[in-house]
This record gives structure tokens, C-alpha cells and sequence, in this order.
């Protein structure tokens, strides 16, 4: 399994000021090496303003400050007291500053977990909900810090805000002492650290070894029973009309509710599965809430209540859709 240098050079970035990952491309290129060619494109984003300073290439921890001749040359000249190191010759290329997408990074980190992606900002250095699992909208919270106590003080005020419980996503397990263990157990919280559950893949894109529904599901709270069973009744009934009739080749009704509702995925996830655009799952969405007269939340939040009741049972939607899908073979929908 190949180790990502990105989740380790990321806890080394916070400081005093925050949580700041920007830089130009020898400063990425010394922190995660040849990854910065990978996530230049993904999970960076280039910065209006250049660099007015250029890291030693003798890597000697001291910056060059950027003069800018009026001839056009551009040099990089050591600050340092004692000057001892040579003038570095740039040019605008090499100040290009690129800075972390976080908001990518949040996306990328729910796609890759197989969760809804969910951004909500905390007040809390370095730390923001990047994703939703489960029908109960369980937080995955995402923290980058590189003191150990700052990291417990966001598991303390994270626990006194997401009442009912989170996941916490770490780039490494480097700050985890038996204090914080002791923080997120108080707070019925999971953690997960990044560098041993995602790699970063030749194309950009962020993989899991396991899946959101295989880590993730001991942390969902306990339903609350308010469903009455008039209600899941008539819920079972429509769920199982709901593609009599249909003549449709893709994502038929009952496939979509079956990956939604009973399963729990991301509308996402039952895109890449029918095989079709995520707008045709949007309109599969609006008509079964249309027919079954309640949001998808709720529906979700009903699924979750009825527990061993029939609702939620079968797991198996591939199996299911490949059924449907020679089922439905008649198509009077244009192709998504």
C-alpha cells in the first residue's frame, strides 16, 4: 500500500496564526514531492498575487526575499544575518503561489468515504465538517492541527456541539495520546486518521480502503422510535409500487429509493451505479417524494426508525438494479 506524503506535510502546516497550506511549487514539491504534480490540478488553486519570498535551495530553512530588477531579472537574495547563501535567479513562473483547495479536499475526502458531501464551517482553527453518512446525517468532522493540545481542545468543543456523536477525520495518528481516545469516547465519537485509510491515486483522486459504511456505521446514534407503524406501513406498501408501470432504461423509481432510502448512499454513488447523470437521480428524487407526500430526509430518518421492520432489509442494490434494468427495457426518457 503506498503511503501519501500529503496527510503528513498537512499537520506540519498549521502554526500559530492557523491552519495555512500555500506555497509555491518548490515549497509543495519539498514538502510531498512528485504528489504536487498530482493535486496541482485538484486539489490546488493558484493565487491571484506572486511570492515575495523564495524558500533556500539549500534547504537550509531560511527564505530569499524577491528583488525584481529594472532590468526584468528577477533574484531571490538571502535575509538571513549572517548571509552565506547565493542569489537565486527566478522567474514568474516560480512564484506562483498555489494554495489548498479545503473545499475540494472536503469533497474529494466524502467522495472517496462514499458519504454526502457536507460543508459546514465550525469556529475552531483548521476544522470544518466535510460530509454527512447514514440517513441520520451523521458529521464527519475533518481537523488539521499539529500540536496535540490544540487537537484535544477541538475534540472538547466538538463534543459540546455535536451532541450526538461524529466522526473525526485526522491526516495522521501522530497527536492521538490516551487523553484524546478519552475526549472522543466522552463524546461518542470515532476517529480515523487520513495516511492509513486514503491514498492518493495517479489521477487526483482520493480512495479508501474501506468504505464509510464499514467504519463509520458503529458511531450513527440510536433511532428515536417516533415512526408509528400506520406510517411504515404505508411507506413498505408504495416502495414496493413505486416501478409498476414504469418503462423507463435507467434508474428506475424503486432502484433509487432502494440505494437512498433503505441503503443510505449519496445520490452520487446511485449515479455511478445506474450509470446515468446525477440530474436524472435529482428528478428520480422529486418524484418519489411526490408520491410518497414526504421529503427524502424524512424518508431516510423513517428507514432508520423502522429498524428490522421489512423497510431496509435488503441490501443487495446491485443485484437489485441489474433485475429492474432487464425489467425495464422500454425507453421513453432521453439518454442523461
Amino acid at each position: 500500500m503506498m503511503v501519501t506524503r500529503l496527510w503528513r506535510a498537512l499537520e506540519q502546516m498549521g502554526g500559530p496564526d492557523g491552519f495555512e497550506a500555500a506555497g509555491v511549487a518548490a515549497f509543495w514539491r519539498e514538502k510531498i514531492g512528485e504528489e504536487f504534480n498530482i493535486i496541482k490540478g485538484t486539489l490546488l488553486r493558484t493565487m491571484p498575487d506572486p511570492a515575495d519570498c523564495y524558500p533556500c535551495l539549500r534547504e537550509c530553512g531560511c527564505q530569499h526575499e524577491v528583488i525584481r530588477h529594472d532590468s526584468g531579472r528577477i533574484v531571490g537574495v538571502c535575509d538571513c544575518e549572517e548571509w552565506n547563501c547565493d542569489d537565486i535567479p527566478l522567474t514568474e513562473a516560480d512564484l506562483v503561489m498555489h494554495e489548498l483547495n479545503l473545499s475540494k479536499l472536503g469533497r474529494a475526502i466524502a467522495n472517496a468515504f462514499d458519504c454526502n458531501a457536507k460543508e459546514i464551517g465550525f469556529p475552531l482553527q483548521g476544522t470544518r465538517q466535510v460530509a454527512a453518512f447514514g440517513n441520520a446525517a451523521l458529521p464527519v468532522v475533518l481537523t488539521i492541527q499539529r500540536d496535540p493540545q490544540e487537537l484535544r481542545d477541538v475534540i472538547a468543543q466538538l463534543g459540546i456541539r455535536l451532541r450526538k456523536g461524529f466522526v473525526l477525520l485526522i491526516p495522521t495518528s501522530r497527536l492521538v495520546d490516551a487523553t484524546v481516545v478519552e475526549l472522543l469516547s466522552n463524546a461518542k465519537a470515532g476517529f480515523f486518521d487520513l495516511e492509513s485509510h486514503v491514498t492518493l491515486l495517479p489521477s487526483g483522486k482520493l480512495q479508501a480502503h474501506r468504505k464509510a459504511g464499514e467504519l463509520f456505521r458503529p458511531y450513527l446514534p440510536e433511532p428515536e422510535p417516533s415512526a408509528s407503524a400506520a406510517e411504515a406501513k404505508r411507506v413498505i406498501e408504495m416502495s414496493s409500487r413505486l416501478n409498476a408501470g414504469a418503462k423507463v432504461r435507467k434508474a428506475p423509481l424503486g432502484v433509487v429509493f432502494e440505494m437512498l432510502v433503505r441503503q443510505g448512499h449519496s445520490q452520487e454513488h446511485a449515479a455511478r451505479e445506474c450509470g446515468c447523470a446525477p440530474s436524472l437521480i435529482s428528478a428520480r428524487v422529486a418524484e418519489i417524494e411526490k408520491r410518497m407526500g414526504l421529503p427524502l430526509p424524512q424518508l431516510k430518518a423513517l428507514a432508520t426508525q423502522l429498524g428490522d421492520m421489512e423497510l431496509g432489509k435488503d441490501s443487495r442494490a446491485k443485484s437489485v438494479y441489474r433485475k429492474d434494468f432487464a425489467d425495464y427495457t422500454v425507453d421513453d426518457e432521453p439518454d442523461e
